[in-house]
């Protein structure tokens, strides 16, 4: 996507104080850009043939589709038939050098051009309009001859070549249960693993015709809403596979569908599901939030307390980004109260007051040369920028 990139051990004696706020940043930023009707959708940043530097994608509520410049200056606007539900995917469809932009709404499987225009004989009907869809693209060779596959809620895979034909045994392959999170690609030793999570604590790996290898399916016995998440090592024995499940067990397998650690992060009384964050970097490190009846907490990996999160929340959106050499930030996102809070790696809150938000995850990129951090969030028709230093 604009992006494809998601343990602890006994709780601290004492609980860290609350993050002060330190270095804070004016809460207003500067607009960006003004939409015709409110924001829906998080910032996609995506690149471009054209130009370096991060074009910006943006949906509104009347599904119009707006595509901006490095700058900001908007390029063209499309409407579409309803909201986007899946990440946004650059290929070079035609092996010509030239970006175009995959995604799906509710109905339809849409690939765009740098002008906003449909190639080839998009878009396609999906095979379902239920959501949760799930979309990610593969390309086996890195010769641009992808793959695209289609997860739907009710637990089918479909995989299809790009020009939409669907590929033998993915027609679809059924798993039977819901996804935890959107099922993946990896290769390891040249073979090619399809991994899938499902809500009921099922992990399978399945290969290009459908089939589980050898160890898999394995059956974890616990609900699971995490993203699994995958260490790749030189052979399937060192590469681990990471699951978290709702009541806090994490679990490491191996891609030979062997056990290497169990452990259960700490509970309390009123602990009520501990949630996976992939670092959004690297997609190699976490960190967990564990939510209780009356706060919400972040841990490390081992099991250490970061920070409390500002109030109770039930829907936190968490974003983890470890930029390295003590740039690590993490941004908190409360949909129903529709504020964003950033802190920094020591806890500290970075701004003198929490920003308004659509509800959706922000946009943030860190510019190492300069340590400058910019980040774009959207409330209301506003698309504004934040930079900090």
């Amino acid at each position: 996507p604009s992006s494809p990139t998601s343990t602890p051990q006994p709780p601290p004696t004492a609980p860290a104080p609350p993050p002060a706020a330190a270095a804070p940043q004016k809460s207003t930023g500067t607009v960006l850009f003004q939409a015709a009707a409110p924001i829906r959708s998080r910032p996609w940043f995506v690149k471009s043939h054209r130009q370096e530097g991060r074009y910006l994608l943006l949906q509104d509520t009347s599904h119009q589709l707006y595509y901006l410049d490095p700058a900001g200056k908007l390029l063209w606007t499309k409407a579409l038939e309803g909201p986007i539900t899946t990440d946004i995917w650059e290929i070079d469809f035609y092996k010509n050098g030239k970006i175009q932009y995959l995604f799906a709404t509710n109905g339809q499987l849409h690939l765009l051009d740098y002008h906003g225009r449909s190639i080839s004989k998009y878009p396609h009907p999906l095979p379902t309009t239920t959501q949760p869809l799930y979309l990610q693209v593969v390309d086996y060779n890195q010769d641009k001859q992808y793959r695209l596959l289609l997860a739907t809620a009710q637990g089918d895979i479909y995989i299809k070549d790009k020009h939409y034909r669907t590929l033998p045994g993915w027609a679809p392959r059924a798993v039977t249960h819901s996804f935890a999170s959107t099922p993946f690609h990896c290769r390891v030793r040249g073979k090619d693993y399809y991994l899938t999570l499902q809500a009921d604590g099922t992990l399978q790996a399945l290969n290009r015709k459908g089939k589980n290898y050898s160890g898999f399916p394995v059956a974890l016995n616990a609900p699971v809403h995490n993203p699994l998440l995958v260490r790749k090592g030189k052979t399937t024995a060192d590469t681990t596979l990471i699951v978290l499940t709702d009541a806090g067990k994490c679990i490491q397998m191996s891609l030979n569908g062997q056990e290497q650690a169990v452990q259960q992060l700490p509970r309390l009384k009123d602990t009520k599901r501990f949630v996976l964050c992939p670092d959004q970097v690297s997609g190699q490190r976490y960190i967990v939030m564990r939510q209780d009846a009356t706060k919400g907490e972040l841990m490390d990996e081992a099991g250490n307390l970061l920070f409390e999160l500002p109030h109770a929340a039930p829907h936190w959106r968490i974003q983890y980004y470890d930029f390295g050499s003590s740039h690590q930030f993490y941004v908190l996102t409360d949909p129903d109260q529709h504020l964003t809070y950033l802190y920094d790696q020591a806890g500290k809150l970075l701004q003198d007051a929490p920003w308004p938000n659509n509800g959706q995850a922000v946009g943030l990129l860190f510019y190492q040369h300069k340590r400058q951090l910019v980040i774009y969030n959207c409330t209301g028709t506003q698309c504004l920028q934040f930079q900090l230093p």
